[in-house]
């Protein structure tokens, strides 16, 4: 049998009141959920590498970007625009941005209309820093 566009291999959908695979298993799993995690944090404190990192990851999760310490000048005139052109190429070589972002942030910076205020990207909370630094990647 081939796939035909725009017809469906199931016209009627799923059934109401279905529930996936990965609730079923949830839903068995549910009742032993404080004796399992009892026993990966046990087994952690043994030294289980597996479990040292399932407990580890829950937590401290993992950070995509981690905040970027850049003041941006009052107005970015030609010689805002250098000073903050120095920072980032500054960051590249620290090995806090990589070419690629770098890039992404001088284009974001450089195609911003009239912006007049003064700008400063120092964020210390993380989740604030992540959000900001992805408006800026996907400029």
């Amino acid at each position: 049998m081939t796939f035909k566009v725009g017809k469906s291999g199931n016209p009627n959908g799923r059934p109401k009141g279905a529930v996936s695979r990965r609730v079923r298993l949830a839903n068995l799993l549910e009742p032993h959920a404080e004796e399992l995690i009892s026993k990966t944090i046990e087994l952690a404190l043994e030294g289980d590498s597996t479990a040292l990192r399932l407990c580890i990851e829950r937590l401290i999760p993992k950070t995509k970007y981690e905040p970027l310490d850049i003041e941006l000048p009052a107005k970015l005139d030609n010689k805002g625009i250098a000073k903050l052109n120095d920072e980032i190429m500054q960051a590249v070589l620290d090995g806090r941005l990589n070419i690629d972002e770098a890039d992404r942030l001088k284009k974001f910076i450089t195609e911003q209309p009239n912006i007049a205020a003064p700008l400063k990207l120092t964020v210390t909370d993380p989740i604030e820093a992540m959000r900001a630094y992805e408006r800026i990647m996907k400029a």
